[in-house]
């Protein structure tokens, strides 16, 4: 029996502060930093380490952090403390607002990211200091069986007493007055997406000038959507004595914090990705050129190939200009104006990498929402392919499968769609099929016993002409009929094939074996 085609992509996604944004709408951008760390920090911050002219936030930390030829030794060590309180007040603020955004549920869109970009196991490259997309997963542990370890690579790693040699620390099921509850699975590794966090995250800590990368270490307590945590301020402390939120800013590469061997591992991992990637997905990333490294990463990742890149943000034109400048060399004639320059540009932007554009207030929403109704469709291509190489199943026979003395059984399974948390039997005699969309009627209950369901939906496939499988929810007492919601994830196991698995967010489950005549 052939095998299901597989799910996977080489896409990578390059994230920026819009995505935060886009998860709860009052995260800060950096831009929007400037004035509440000046604000709470006062006189601590002496005249000379003040922004200057119209010096934008990232160009001030990087001009703090980094220590400059022209300044005498005690002068950059000044510079260096105020980047310190900088950093921790940076760490102070997205700290308030990521527990602010987790006290909602989780956006569906996000849910919708997550699952897909697990199936696909993608490269997500984030500029990000937030954990929002950690507590996405933890939020989503039970349902796709991946972990925040599984994500990170185990990088940076817990703190030695956090780590237990068969079951490390994980997520929080709860917390009380006494401490933490933790629910502690045990790190196997799963095939799912891969985040590198570039600049670092609130939530790692180190010796500040670290280059061996021996003392960065990981807070696993950054809990989940609906999942509140009290301040765990002195816990961090006492953990971490001594050490600092590790944030990198965006700068040139001699920075010291991209000398540490632990980020550059993850520099050079996201350099790879950029190499082979077929699609790269600027999402809420406003490709900023004051960030040397990053672009750096970005032009030699790509170099002469020609992937299709795929621009979401709420300013997509201003992200599509700064990508043309970064990514196209145009020699202007004399006389040419700056304006007509960069049109050119453009026009051989989207013609080279074939650009697609998504913007708006609810761009990444609504990306979020096509791309993983693309894998549906892509999905339904994969099932369609594979029962039409299956032999003609021109009857429905309704055997006991465990009677040695049948002959034909063309398939055998049991089928379930998840949706959300609730499991839902699929009604296979509803099914309708129009303009290549298979809708199948779908109920809530217990998964009953069914040796023909499948059999029925791979017929349909041998005959039909199908691009897309959905489920159409019974309708509820209210009335509302419910939303119609792509299939985009299958488990298929045969006599003669191993277990595919890949839970999800919304699932079509078969567990399928084919019996022939001899």
């Amino acid at each position: 029996m052939e095998e299901l085609q597989s799910l996977t992509r080489s896409d990578v996604f390059i994230l920026g502060a819009g995505f935060s944004r886009a998860v709860n709408r009052l995260f800060p951008l950096a831009a929007d930093l400037l004035v509440p760390i000046r604000t709470q920090l006062g006189k601590q911050l002496g005249s000379e380490v003040q922004p200057r002219g119209g010096e934008q936030f990232e160009q001030w930390l990087s001009r703090l952090a980094e220590g400059q030829p022209y300044l005498s030794p005690d002068a950059n060590l000044e510079r260096s403390a105020a980047f310190l309180r900088v950093s921790k007040k940076i760490s102070e603020i997205l700290t308030y607002h990521e527990n602010s955004a987790l006290e909602d549920p989780e956006p569906e869109w996000l849910a919708k990211l997550i699952a897909t970009w697990h199936i696909r196991q993608t490269t997500v490259i984030s500029f990000n200091y937030d954990n929002l997309i950690e507590a996405a997963v933890q939020t989503q542990t039970s349902r796709l069986g991946v972990t925040v370890d599984n994500i990170l690579g185990q990088l940076p790693p817990l703190p030695p007493n956090l780590m237990h040699e068969e079951d490390p620390p994980s997520r929080i099921t709860n917390i009380d007055k006494v401490g933490y509850v933790v629910n502690t699975p045990k790190v196997t590794p799963v095939s799912t997406f891969r985040l590198l966090k570039l600049h670092g995250s609130i939530s790692w800590h180190w010796d500040d000038g670290d280059d061996s990368g021996a003392t960065l270490q990981r807070w696993p307590y950054i809990g989940e959507f609906m999942q509140l945590t009290r301040d765990q301020t002195d816990d961090i402390v006492k953990q971490f004595p001594g050490r600092v939120p590790f944030i990198a800013p965006p700068s040139a590469t001699k920075s010291k914090y991209l000398s540490n061997r632990v980020l550059r591992d993850f520099w050079r991992e996201a350099f790879h990705a950029l190499q082979n990637a077929a699609n790269i997905y600027f999402l809420g990333y406003s490709v900023p050129p004051q960030d040397q490294a990053a672009m750096g990463l970005i032009v030699e990742g790509i170099g002469d190939r020609k992937p299709r890149i795929h621009i979401i943000d709420i300013h997509a034109d201003t992200v599509r200009d700064n990508l043309a400048k970064l990514l196209v060399r145009y020699e202007p004639s004399q006389g040419e104006q700056e304006k007509g320059i960069l049109a050119k540009k453009v026009t051989r932007l989207k013609r080279r990498y074939q650009l697609q554009l998504h913007s708006g207030d609810d761009s990444i929403k609504n990306f979020a929402d096509s791309y993983i109704d693309e894998l549906a469709t892509q999905l339904a291509n994969n099932l369609t392919d594979y029962a039409r190489g299956l032999p003609a199943i021109d009857q429905v026979i309704e055997v006991d499968s465990t009677d040695p003395n049948f002959k034909i059984n063309p398939v055998v399974g049991r089928i379930l769609a998840m949706d959300g948390r609730n499991p839902k039997a699929m009604d296979f005699d509803g099914i309708t099929i129009e303009n290549g969309i298979m809708t199948i009627p779908c109920r809530i209950g217990n998964l009953p016993d069914d040796n023909v369901a499948l059999t029925k939906l791979l017929r349909h496939l041998q005959t039909t002409d199908v691009r897309k499988i959905v489920l159409g929810s019974s309708k509820q007492t209210d009335g509302d009929a419910g939303e119609i919601v792509p299939i985009v994830d299958y488990r298929l196991k045969s006599n003669t094939q191993p277990v595919l698995l890949h839970p999800c967010w919304h699932s079509l489950h078969l567990t399928p074996f084919i019996v022939r005549a001899p």
